[in-house]
């Protein structure tokens, strides 16, 4: 059993997650360098786009391990972590080490421990991320998931689902409980707005709700198998309603995180089970989910290197500018996940299925 099982609509779902991060990236950048933006009216974009990522990957991956445990009567956790050391980390340290040589950066020592460890999320929480790659923080949230979670699969599935619930409905109030608990006991205010960043850059609960969602389908739950097959319709409204709040910039507060992982939870359910499968299945986003991957990782540089060149002509030319931006910015960082894909990735995939 391996992880190139296939589920329809995935690909285009992380298309759009990917290209969603990179526009909110190039408003955050143009906002950084007090340049006119609209970073503000779309900040929701990328964070989410993160966040549907998240989903995704605890959708697949319990998947595929429940697929394997099924079929073995157990999960190889050895081969397991191999597949995901292969799968990440040789584009992981490429993006440290090219980001490091280009723009001549030094680290500080612990954020060189944490970011080429698997705790690029708390040198994020810490302010000590990797500067000229910080959004490579999210690695470090699957890296953690997947620590335990294979093991949390082994267990009995009432046990799973009752550990899913738990992350999905407690979680998001455990820093707030904790926050409660310091100011009791006299803690400092940066100590408050420290637990609150981790927390921030933790996010096992959008993974636990795609995980859940993977097990009541594939499990196929009868609540699940009813609701899916009651309406048409209200299928159809479930799909798009997660990219009208998304795009339509509706927030929810600290709970913001729980809210979209259940919508995208059981969009991505629905788009797996045949609806409006087709609208997620085009060439153009199969094949930017492909390398969506790449697209997140390299994006970064893309961006700092083209706002080097460009932001002398954002005021004598902020139309001709910022077309430039975004063209070049996105056209150069597909280009670049292709190739990067092609000739770099796609051969050392080849070696997962040694451990398959």
């Amino acid at each position: 059993m391996n992880d190139n099982f296939h589920l329809k609509g995935l690909n285009g779902l992380r298309a759009i997650a990917a290209i969603t991060v990179v526009i909110g990236h190039i408003e955050l950048i143009k906002s950084e360098n007090g340049l006119d933006n609209v970073f503000l009216e779309i900040q929701n974009w990328g964070s989410l786009g993160v966040n549907l990522f998240f989903v995704l990957s605890g959708f697949l991956i319990t998947t595929l391990l429940l697929r394997e445990k099924k079929t073995t009567q157990n999960i190889h956790l050895k081969h397991f972590y191999i597949r995901r050391i292969l799968r990440i980390w040789p584009l992981y340290f490429i993006i440290l080490v090219l980001s490091a040589a280009i723009f001549n950066y030094t680290p500080s020592w612990l954020t060189l421990l944490l970011c080429s460890t698997i705790f690029p999320n708390i040198a994020h929480a810490l302010s000590i991320e990797w500067a000229v790659s910080p959004h490579i923080w999210s690695i470090g949230v699957e890296e953690q998931f997947y620590l335990f979670w294979p093991t949390v699969l082994k267990q009995k599935i009432s046990l799973i689902i009752g550990i899913c619930l738990a992350f999905i409905f407690f979680y998001p109030f455990l820093p707030h409980v904790l926050q409660y608990l310091l100011i009791r006991v006299g803690s400092t205010p940066n100590t408050l707005v420290l637990v609150e960043k981790v927390f921030n850059v933790l996010n096992f609960n959008a993974m636990a709700t795609g995980a859940l969602f993977s097990i009541l389908y594939f499990q196929k739950n009868t609540l699940i198998l009813k609701v899916i097959s009651f309406s048409k319709n209200i299928n159809f409204l479930f799909v798009l309603l997660p990219f009208v709040f998304w795009f339509g910039n509706i927030n929810f507060g600290f709970i913001q995180i729980s809210v979209y992982s259940f919508l995208f939870a059981w969009m991505i359910v629905l788009i797996v089970s045949g609806t409006l499968t087709v609208l997620f299945e085009g060439r153009v986003l199969r094949f930017l989910g492909k390398i969506s991957y790449g697209i997140y990782m390299y994006h970064w540089i893309i961006l700092l290197l083209t706002m080097e060149y460009l932001q002398p002509y954002f005021e004598s030319s902020p139309f001709i500018a910022n077309y430039l931006l975004y063209v070049f910015v996105i056209s150069v960082t597909i280009l670049i996940a292709y190739l990067s894909y092609e000739f770099i990735e796609k051969r050392i995939l080849k070696f997962k299925s040694r451990f398959s």
